[in-house]
């Protein structure tokens, strides 16, 4: 009987083991979070920005994510695509900025592959226009065409971050894997331990 209680202990600390490495896997892969943005949603600015930006608590992906910046009448003044660094990701805004209600529409791919989404709004006091920024290598992007194509930098930008979240990524699905065959293991090593205690009896 010693002998099969310490396989059954041991088949219980495997089990555990497989528990906590899955649990750790998918903690690894929980989505960003969108920590703050620039202007503070819900605020009110004295003129609408040059610049919006958002910050979340992981570093994102720049393929496939995008920024659009509307003014109260609807307008899209986003100018070029939308920049990140690290966990910031910044869209310039360019044109006639009127006094109003504006509206920013953001898409992001968290660092675990998946997109999220979302909006915040924000008024701006009086009336006020910002110079496009310098061209960066090819015309302001449309909506439908964001993450797909970029300026050379940009694009260069886009793979090292993908390259970057599939190296990151792989220790993830070890863990997994790692979890599953634990599980599986101390079910065998149960399974063991029953048939012999029946063939005992």
């Amino acid at each position: 009987m010693s002998r099969a209680r310490r396989l059954r202990d041991g088949a219980l600390a495997l089990g555990l083991a497989g528990l906590l490495a899955t649990a750790g896997a998918s903690a690894a892969q929980a989505h960003d979070v969108l920590v703050s943005t620039d202007p503070d949603d819900g605020s009110t600015v004295d003129a609408a920005p040059g610049t919006v930006s958002l910050t979340f608590d992981q570093p994102a992906l720049a393929v496939g994510t995008q920024i659009d910046v509307f003014t109260p009448d609807g307008t899209d003044v986003s100018v070029g695509d939308a920049q990140v660094v690290d966990n910031v990701v910044s869209q310039d805004v360019g044109g006639t900025l009127p006094a109003g209600d504006y509206t920013v529409q953001w898409r992001v791919v968290s660092a675990d592959g998946h997109p999220i989404d979302g909006e915040f709004s924000f008024t701006a006091s009086k009336d006020t226009s910002v110079a496009a920024p310098a061209a960066s290598g090819g015309p302001s992007r449309a909506p439908e065409a964001a993450g797909s194509s970029a300026s050379a930098g940009a694009g260069g930008a886009s793979v090292d971050s993908a390259a970057d979240a599939a190296s990151s990524g792989a220790p993830v699905v070890l863990l997994s894997i790692l979890g599953v065959v634990v599980v599986l293991g101390a079910a065998v090593v149960v399974l063991a331990v029953r048939r012999q205690g029946r063939g005992g009896a």
